[in-house]
């Protein structure tokens, strides 16, 4: 069995019927009342009754001592740290772990300077040089434990963006602060041969029967289709012909790819990668296991307008059995890959307009 049972209320606690019932209930109330942005703390296993995993992103505000001295007395309650199977937050969670050894490195770093052992030692050097930690007096590392924030698409003036205009996000999707003197440093840390930037729902632009008929009216579907050049027939064609029981059929070339970067008006692409990306954070990307494997900047206002221009735009209709459509998006400083697909296999229509970005 796994650490696979989320509770995210007392009531699902309750269905648990844990034997410590009611410390883990008080231990939940204190938690998500200190943290409110973390609702579901817990991760239990029905094999292992007296045992709760804690998320880690808390690990910093809490130590273990401090969290069962919350426990009814006498309790026998263990309490580990740990994301139990979380939808990819589980023990393959690398990106958890990236963020830990970031932590680490850049504590190590506060006590030892360049002589500290690192996990991650070019990225400590280049990091601490581009902002003068050598000469600060006061050095504070804080693991922020961020979440994945929801960020709708907002449709303005024509304009469509993600939450809001102002691409300064770096509080609220900060991993980790540097506390330099009095200036915080908000990095954000991703790992993997891609990250994820944003994933919005789409649903009620594209409505069901409009797709079945050959045709979206939908307003805000239609402004999503001139944002990126797609065309309205093929975009339905390739949803509503889907077949689930079809032949999935390996094809060597599976797109039709439409080159739409001369047909669009590119400054509205810009303002959404804009508010995807956002500034005002250091972005730190290690692509793969191996040491050195990171590439690491900082976001500024300027940084993000100069990196964040599409020179090229693609739109890649599938050709096989397919319920996704892809967007290719090439700019200074990334490759993006946005795409318009269901959510989870429960229909074939399209659910998120997601994406996905490579640092070049």
């Amino acid at each position: 069995m796994a650490f696979n049972i989320i509770p995210s209320c007392v009531g699902e606690i309750q269905e648990l019927s844990l034997i410590e019932e009611e410390s883990v209930i008080r231990l939940f109330n204190f938690l998500t009342t200190e943290i409110p942005e973390i609702q579901n703390p817990f991760a239990f296993d029905v094999t292992k009754p007296l045992t709760v995993k804690v998320t880690r992103k808390i690990f910093n505000r809490f130590t273990k001592r401090e969290l069962k001295s919350l426990l009814m007395p006498g309790s026998k309650l263990s309490i580990l740290w740990g994301e139990g199977s979380r939808g990819g937050n589980g023990e393959n969670n690398k990106g958890l772990l990236f963020e830990v050894e970031l932590h680490d490195d850049l504590v190590q770093y506060k006590h030892h300077q360049m002589a500290g052992n690192f996990r991650n030692p070019d990225f400590v050097d280049e990091f601490s040089q581009e902002y003068k930690l050598d000469e600060a007096t006061r050095i504070v590392v804080r693991s922020m434990g961020a979440l994945n924030q929801s960020r709708p698409l907002i449709f303005e003036d024509g304009d469509v963006f993600l939450k809001q205009r102002n691409p300064d996000i770096g509080s609220t999707i900060t991993d980790l602060d540097v506390i330099r003197n009095d200036e915080i440093v908000h990095i954000s840390a991703k790992f993997g041969s891609s990250a994820t930037l944003f994933n919005a729902g789409i649903t009620s632009f594209f409505p069901p029967d409009e797709i079945q008929n050959g045709h979206i009216v939908n307003e805000y579907g239609n402004i999503i289709f001139d944002l990126f050049g797609i065309d309205n027939g093929r975009f339905c064609e390739v949803f509503d012909s889907y077949d689930p029981r079809g032949p999935k059929v390996k094809m060597k070339n599976p797109y039709d790819i439409d080159y739409t970067t001369d047909r669009i008006d590119l400054h509205k692409v810009q303002t959404l990668i804009k508010t995807g990306i956002g500034c005002g954070y250091h972005m730190v990307h290690k692509a793969g296991t191996k040491a050195g494997n990171i590439k690491h900047f900082t976001l500024t206002e300027e940084a993000l307008h100069q990196g964040s221009w599409p020179y090229s735009v693609v739109v890649k209709y599938p050709k096989n059995n397919s319920k996704r459509i892809s967007i290719g998006v090439e700019t200074e400083k990334f490759d993006l890959t946005i795409i318009m697909r269901d959510s989870g296999g429960q229909t074939h229509y399209p659910q998120k307009l997601s994406s996905s970005y490579k640092m070049k």
